[in-house]
């Protein structure tokens, strides 16, 4: 294992240049991606540990995991790779979150993870059986043949969701959409797991014939397997995918429950909740659709027939957030102390004044008088 005697010293030189960095950034660094994320200075560190404990377990255990040494150093050394650019991810946009675009966020670990699952997919079938890397499943633990042939499928999807990673991240760039970063990351995610489901069903198949296979019918049951493995991934690949996009839609088309907290209002559940602290409002209004900003493009949402919900951008420039429901009058309009303005209504209008009353009641006695809070 030559890559691992210049991997190991790295992964530690990586660990100790992480701590002495993070030692001067902030413990909590805001993520601009998402005004309900944060990074902490110290998730960088993790990540190098992560690194360090997996290349000293993978040294100790001294097996042979891969079936030529070429591929050995290719996997570890991407994945070395990987890691360390991950680690430094959070310093990166710590330190230029001033000046770094939103979208960054989102498309560049996308496109890194993307370009790293790329490399390593195109080894999987040359990865031996082992408790330590690779898709490691209980059925492909059990079974020689299982490992190998889910191995070999794993290549072909991982690849595949690797290709959907870059592409998505870089169309999450250029029209800049978180939104189409959650979608290639659902893709990939579902093209990831194919191969688990297969060990599974390759395993049973297996156990199932292994009967026939002593009585001398082995190409019987070689051909079944085959027909059933290929009904399976035809299944797994269309009506898995196509469960996801249904999940979304629900999710997305959901309406959120609202919640009231001492010091915040928040819309939870579905996928575009958010968190308003109350003492962070400035503005407050009951209007109408009249009185609702020409919108230009959805950033991070979606728009169909009469919802909208997610991120937005106006004809003129700003970002705001709807949760909206066409047909229903009152519209709640509330500009935080950092002028993001959200735009919000529940499903009918009486519904929609009364939380309006209960936000105006909270905030009413704390508001400084330059606020503006209207009926």
């Amino acid at each position: 294992m030559n890559s691992l005697k210049l991997l190991t010293p790295l992964s530690v030189v990586n660990l100790v240049a992480l701590f002495c960095v993070t030692q001067i950034l902030p413990e909590i660094v805001p993520f601009r991606g998402s005004d309900e994320i944060k990074i902490t200075g110290y998730a960088a560190m993790v990540t190098g540990g992560i690194l360090l404990a997996f290349l000293l377990i993978i040294r100790r255990s001294n097996a042979k995991l891969f079936k030529s040494r070429k591929s050995e150093d290719v996997v570890l050394s991407a994945t070395t790779g990987f890691m360390i650019v991950f680690s430094w991810m959070p310093v990166w946009f710590a330190k230029y979150d001033a000046v770094l675009d939103t979208k960054m966020y989102y498309s560049a670990p996308l496109f890194v993870t993307g370009v790293f699952m790329t490399i390593i997919s195109n080894y999987f079938a040359r990865i031996k059986q082992n408790y330590w890397i690779g898709i490691r499943t209980p059925w492909t633990l059990k079974d020689e043949t299982v490992w190998n042939k889910t191995h070999k499928l794993g290549g072909y999807t991982c690849v595949t969701g690797g290709i959907v990673l870059c592409l998505f991240s870089i169309l999450s760039f250029i029209f800049d959409s978180a939104s189409l970063a959650k979608y290639g990351l659902i893709i990939s995610m579902g093209l990831f797991l194919i191969p688990c489901a297969y060990s599974y069903v390759e395993y049973r198949n297996i156990q199932s014939n292994k009967p026939l296979h002593q009585i001398g019918q082995a190409a019987t049951v070689s051909q079944a397997k085959k027909s059933s493995a290929r009904s399976w991934i035809i299944w797994l690949t269309t009506i898995v995918p196509l469960i996801v996009v249904l999940a979304i839609v629900y999710l997305a088309y959901k309406e959120p429950n609202v919640v009231f907290e001492s010091n915040a209002f928040k819309l939870k559940g579905g996928i575009y909740g958010v968190n308003i602290p109350l003492a962070e409002i400035s503005e407050i209004n009951l209007i109408g659709w009249r009185e609702m900003p020409a919108i230009s493009i959805r950033t991070n949402g979606i728009s169909f027939s009469k919802v909208h919900r997610g991120k937005f951008r106006t004809t003129a420039g700003d970002k705001i957030h709807l949760s909206l429901n066409r047909g229903i009058s009152h519209i709640i309009r509330i500009v935080d102390h950092n002028g993001h303005a959200y735009y919000l209504n529940m499903k009918n209008a009486d519904e929609t004044k009364r939380i309006f009353d209960i936000i105006t009641s909270q905030i009413g006695s704390t508001i400084p008088k330059r606020y503006n809070v209207l009926e």
